[in-house]
């Protein structure tokens, strides 16, 4: 049977390696944002790697996202009636923060599970942003 600390080393390698790959969906996005339309710095995103940073930097991530998307998909012309991604985001980046708080373990389960379900939802919030901004720029470069 495998020791305590073998377990956490082991999740701490599986959530490292999942927030690789967030970090680098984000970048992506961000890449398909013309610079003159960026509120974020696509090196910031690295620091979300950044135990307990990333706790605070998710705030200015998703807000620096949102603005970036939107700014970007006016100047290409599309309707945008809100922050793109900026709600379920901002949800995860409050869950993030709640968790650390002293609390029954019902709660704590609860929040995490929520958390996790608005993580998911961002990361597939922001990719299917990216997938339209690079159809797009497909599409101009065919025209």
């Amino acid at each position: 049977m495998p020791s305590e600390i073998t377990v956490l080393i082991i999740a701490f390698i599986i959530n490292t390696l999942i927030y690789l790959f967030f970090c680098i969906d984000l970048r992506k996005a961000l890449a398909q944002v013309d610079p003159v339309n960026r509120s974020l710095n696509g090196n910031l995103i690295w620091l979300l790697l950044v135990p307990v940073v990333n706790i605070v930097l998710n705030f200015f991530v998703v807000n620096g996202m949102a603005k970036s998307l939107k700014l970007e998909l006016l100047s290409r012309d599309y309707d945008v009636d809100e922050n793109p991604g900026f709600w379920p985001g901002m949800v995860y980046a409050m869950m993030s923060i709640l968790i650390y708080m002293p609390m029954p373990m019902t709660l704590l389960f609860l929040l995490s599970f929520t958390g996790l379900i608005f993580f998911i939802r961002y990361w597939m919030k922001i990719n299917w942003y990216r997938k339209v901004l690079e159809n797009n720029l497909s599409d101009q470069q065919v025209v």
